[in-house]
């Protein structure tokens, strides 16, 4: 019921008057409790209340636009606990909205609950380019701080809740727009039982707002590539970091990334490349959203990271200690505690060898204790640590071997039997100041090992070697020399050679069987092998005899062999013209002694000399005595023998006494004695 008309001011005065009165003198009547007002997309009101405690006719429901002076009224039932107030400009103007109980016989009003108004909603600009909306909205009532619930729509159908305030004004940073649209939002209060709603408010906006930078967390080596960690950017709608390195005072964009938050630095084809083992690389990063944006890159900028870079060198030739060096790694956070320094020998296990505490030092310097073993490799890195162990970054590798100067050259370039007593060897290597000793290692077998026979000091290649143990006849021998520095340091090591020892067998076809084992050393370069023979010391026609390098054993035939002493050896020849020799093996007969029983002084046979065979000419004495024992000849040389004369004279003739005394080949001593006569 419409109680107040525009068009009666006096009646309504009146009426307002009277109500007035009513309201003041009844105070029993209920006070309703007013909780919501929310603006309708049509632009009406919707109102609701909450049932007082008490006995009514019904609530009455007063509404006025805050800029006219007299209130509309609606009454309606009193179970009622909304409705709404049928005005269609509501999404523009603010109303002041009350409501009070009545009664009607007695006539009476209750006090009037707390005044609301619709809340307007005006959005704007509130950034230098269209990336932010600005909202600002009227509450509901004069007093209290409720929570406001932003709503935000693209269709102004659809709307999501993007965020709360407890102040009348909100910043909506617009992401993923990337062309100009209009974007609808709305104020919302959640109340138990009512949600008021502002009315809708729009503006036209895109997205180009920087995104928040990303953190670089660290950036360590992963083999030899650097790999870059960070914190994404906060910003919502990144989809991507721009990866960039330093290159004098300018930054240089290197890659695009997707939205991960480690990259290894693998672009090893492009111009703005930097190799981290080669110099430190100190890099930075943008974010870049959806519509392209990027952020500012100030946080990284700010706080640079760069690759530890590591050199290292070794002392001295003798003394092998490794010096290493590297650059202080900055902004870590929390900050580098402590470098560790790590080796790893010729590829196994790394192990620690050593800290160095961090300080301000723009680099540091680390001499490992350890004394490096010559012939190794030796890897170093460093880690950079801090306090809490969340954060490690590590460098390059560097490798070491502690042999400042290599040999060019090291063989064992013959070994041979010298004299059929013993084992030469020569032996050659450059640079010749750089070795201090040679070490002879020697062995009877190659799978029982070599052990150290000799060391002999190095002079000018080539060096000649004798190994007079050797029993040449008994044993083949395995050889290798090992080259070492002033320090005892090895600096190379020589092919294995194996000497040549030869056997005689004679089988029951009455041949010669000569056999020998393989000569070791020469590889492919073995020509062949030469089998000698002399017939005492003549060499044996025919001979040397070439036999190919698989083949280890020759035959002769006993009946080819002249009568006497007759040895054997064979050579291995290289294809270069070098000789390695063998022992001498001998096929020694029977000694054989024919002496005459007479003679004739001046006759055919000018001396009486025995005739023998197989008899060592050194080891010979033959001696003739008269019939009294006196002494008329001696001599030792198997071709001298008696023209019967006794001092200058011819001896008489008669019956002489002779004797003889000879070893055969084999060393036997022999003694004969008989009778000569010396006839006219």
């Amino acid at each position: 019921m419409n109680i107040y008309s525009k068009h009666n001011t006096i009646l309504a005065v009146a009426f307002m008057l009277l109500w007035l009165f009513t309201s003041a003198r009844v105070y029993a009547q209920p006070q309703p409790e007013l909780t919501c007002v929310s603006v309708n997309e049509n632009g009406s009101l919707y109102v609701g209340w909450n049932i007082p405690s008490g006995t009514f006719d019904g609530f009455r429901l007063f509404y006025k636009k805050t800029t006219e002076a007299f209130y509309n009224s609606l009454d309606f039932l009193p179970t009622i606990t909304s409705g709404s107030i049928p005005v269609t400009d509501a999404q523009t103007e603010k109303y002041d909205v009350f409501l009070i109980t009545f009664n009607n016989s007695p006539a009476a009003n209750s006090p009037e609950s707390v005044h609301l108004n619709n809340m307007l909603l005006v959005v704007s600009n509130g950034g230098i380019g269209s990336g932010i909306a600005r909202l600002d909205w009227s509450p509901m009532k004069a007093v209290g701080a409720p929570e406001y619930i932003i709503l935000r729509s693209m269709d102004n159908v659809n709307f999501i809740e993007i965020g709360r305030s407890n102040s009348l004004i909100y910043f909506d940073t617009i992401e993923a727009v990337c062309d100009l649209k209009t974007i609808y939002y709305k104020i919302e209060i959640p109340l138990t039982g009512c949600w008021p709603h502002s009315s809708t408010g729009s503006g036209t906006f895109k997205d180009d707002n920087r995104p928040e930078d990303p953190s670089i967390t660290y950036v360590t080596i992963n083999n030899g590539l650097a790999e870059i960690h960070w914190e994404h950017s906060l910003t919502p709608d990144v989809d991507g970091y721009i990866l960039g390195v330093k290159d004098g005072a300018a930054y240089l964009d290197h890659d695009t990334t997707d939205f991960v938050n480690f990259i290894i630095d693998d672009f090893t084809d492009r111009p703005t490349y930097r190799y981290p083992c080669d110099e430190s690389v100190t890099y930075v990063l943008r974010a870049k959203d959806q519509c392209g944006n990027q952020s500012s890159g100030i946080l990284n900028y700010n706080r640079l990271h760069h690759t530890i870079l590591i050199s290292g060198e070794i002392e001295s030739h003798c003394n092998r200690q490794a010096t290493l060096t590297w650059n202080h790694y900055i902004s870590m956070d929390p900050e580098v505690s402590t470098y560790e320094v790590y080796r790893s020998e010729n590829g196994n296990i790394a192990e620690l060898a050593g800290k160095v505490s961090a300080s301000e030092a723009e680099s540091y310097t680390f001499t490992d204790p350890l004394m490096l073993s010559n012939g190794s490799l030796y890897t170093y890195w460093v880690k950079a640590v801090n306090d809490v162990n969340t954060i490690s970054s590590e460098s390059c590798q560097v490798y070491l071997a502690p042999v400042i100067e290599f040999l060019t050259d090291f063989d064992l370039n013959l070994i041979t039997v010298s004299n059929d007593n013993y084992i030469a060897m020569q032996a050659s290597g450059a640079p010749d100041e750089l070795i201090g000793k040679v070490n002879v290692y020697r062995g009877t077998s190659q799978s029982s090992g070599l052990q150290l026979l000799f060391s002999n000091n190095w002079s000018n290649s080539p060096v000649q070697l004798s190994d007079y143990d050797a029993l040449v006849h008994e044993s083949s021998y395995f050889y290798q020399l090992v080259a070492t520095d002033a320090c005892g340091y090895e600096l190379g090591e020589s092919l294995l050679f194996r000497s040549i020892l030869l056997e005689l067998t004679q089988p029951e076809d009455e041949s010669i069987r000569l056999n020998w084992n393989a000569f070791m050393g020469w590889g492919d370069y073995l020509k062949n092998y030469q089998v000698y023979r002399f017939d005492g010391d003549i060499p044996a026609p025919g001979f040397p005899k070439p036999v190919p390098p698989e083949t280890l054993f020759f035959n002769d035939l006993i009946s080819e062999v002249s009568p006497g002493m007759v040895t054997y050896y064979v050579e291995a020849v290289h294809e270069d013209g070098r000789k390695s020799l063998s022992n001498t093996v001998s096929l020694v007969p029977e000694a054989e002694v024919l002496v005459p029983t007479a003679f004739r002084i001046g006759g055919f046979t000018p001396q009486f000399i025995p005739i023998l065979k197989n008899v060592e000419p050194t080891a010979y004495l033959f001696m003739i005595y008269n019939h009294w024992g006196q002494l008329v000849f001696e001599t030792t040389n198997v071709e001298e023998g008696w023209d019967g004369s006794m001092n200058g004279s011819p001896s008489p003739p008669g019956a002489y006494i002779w004797m003889l005394n000879f070893s055969d080949f084999n060393g036997n001593k022999i003694s004969n004695k008989g009778v000569v006569t010396i006839v006219k």
